[in-house]
């Protein structure tokens, strides 16, 4: 499959021959039923067995949710020698009419939008009154406000189109299934922090593109935004007028306004910009240290587990994420690595909460929340960059 009219192909399915087997394509009931991922790594198939293959040979080989571009191309490439014959018949491209409902800020014009509907916004819509949305497409008019509430889910195919508002609430979802859809507009992700006092320091992330350090918390003082160098093994200031790099991580300190003593819940904190999607690469530096500083990059919560066990992550990071807590006040300037909770993929250390006492006491559960940094350590110096997925 090809997105750029055939200047470089990802393979994607590897139908294998058996020796001396003959395919039955009309009684064969073996499917391929496959959906396209990008990774340029083919899912190899072989029914196995010689003979006359009369249920067990492919008769329907299935590539489905291609991507979205005008240069899409598909290659179908037969390897064969003088003792084989390939016989292939009947391939057939699908498309299809975008079907679209429309939400007039009372009702769907035509029923509620579903996976393969485009959902059009000309009225304001707010999912904790009218419901989570699953769409094909999100576009949102101008002058129209959509809100993801608390604890909902916005489910979109492929892109966002805003040209109004688009905000999505702390602990409301947005989630985007086509790796090559490409949004525009930007949204608004309102994310909060766990209960912090002045000196505190939160991880974090961001999941829009071109958001600044200083508009995500302007009341922090200029040279309290810091990311981690592992060529130096230490923190480095960064000037807060920085814009946040996407997959990296940053640590901001707490409002100047807090209390020293009462914790507070950050509650302010927005990014603003287009809503990140896709395949998006880090990179992993070895220097002094081996630990490096990358976040979710995504406006959705984002599987630990799947993040370790990518082919292209696991000769390059560890199987340990650290997530930092902020257990421990500040003593003699001097922040405790015991609050560090430590979620573990790979066995070779036990999941546990932070070791220090404190408000946050949580084991990890193996997502990691949007806008969320973490450190993870790197493995291989030939190796300079690891890869998130939404």
């Amino acid at each position: 499959v090809s997105t750029n009219g055939g200047t470089t192909y990802s393979n994607e399915l590897l139908i294998q021959g058996n020796t001396n087997a003959k395919w039955s394509f009309v009684s064969g009931t073996g499917i391929v039923n496959q959906n396209y991922d990008g990774d340029g790594i083919s899912n190899n198939f072989n029914p196995g067995g010689g003979g006359s293959l009369t249920s067990t040979g492919y008769s329907s080989i299935t590539l489905g949710k291609l991507p979205k571009s005008a240069t899409l191309k598909i290659k179908i490439t037969v390897n064969s020698n003088m003792n084989e014959i390939w016989a292939i018949d009947n391939i057939f491209l699908y498309g299809r009419r975008e079907v679209a409902t429309t939400w007039s800020g009372t009702a769907w014009s035509n029923g509620a939008p579903a996976s393969n509907t485009k959902a059009i916004f000309n009225g304001n819509y707010t999912s904790a009154i009218n419901g989570d949305v699953s769409a094909c497409k999100c576009q949102v008019n101008a002058g129209k406000t959509v809100v993801v509430s608390p604890n909902t889910t916005f489910s979109i195919e492929s892109d966002v189109d805003n040209k109004g508002i688009f905000q999505v609430d702390n602990s409301g979802v947005l989630i985007q299934k086509n790796d090559f859809a490409i949004n525009t507009g930007a949204a608004k992700i309102k994310r909060f922090s766990t209960p912090m006092r002045r000196y505190d320091f939160t991880y974090w992330s961001s999941p829009v593109a071109g958001q600044s350090l200083f508009s995500f918390s302007p009341l922090t003082l200029s040279d309290k935004y810091f990311q981690f160098d592992p060529i130096i093994g230490n923190w480095v200031n960064v000037p807060n007028s920085t814009t946040m790099s996407i997959g990296k991580g940053y640590i901001i300190r707490a409002p100047q306004t807090f209390d020293i003593v009462t914790p507070t819940i950050f509650d302010t904190g927005e990014f603003n910009g287009v809503p990140n999607n896709g395949f998006i690469q880090t990179p992993i530096a070895l220097g002094a240290s081996n630990l490096n500083l990358i976040g979710n990059p995504y406006p959705s919560a984002l599987s630990a587990n799947a993040f370790l066990s990518f082919p292209e992550n696991a000769s390059v990071v560890e199987g340990t994420i650290y997530l930092w807590t902020h257990n421990t006040a500040l003593a003699n300037n001097v922040y405790s690595s015991n609050d560090y909770a430590v979620y573990n993929y790979s066995g070779t250390v036990g999941t546990s909460a932070s070791t220090s006492s404190g408000l946050n006491t949580q084991i990890p559960t193996g997502k990691i929340a949007s806008g969320q940094s973490f450190f993870i350590k790197g493995l291989a110096k030939d190796r300079k960059s690891t890869r998130l997925n939404s």
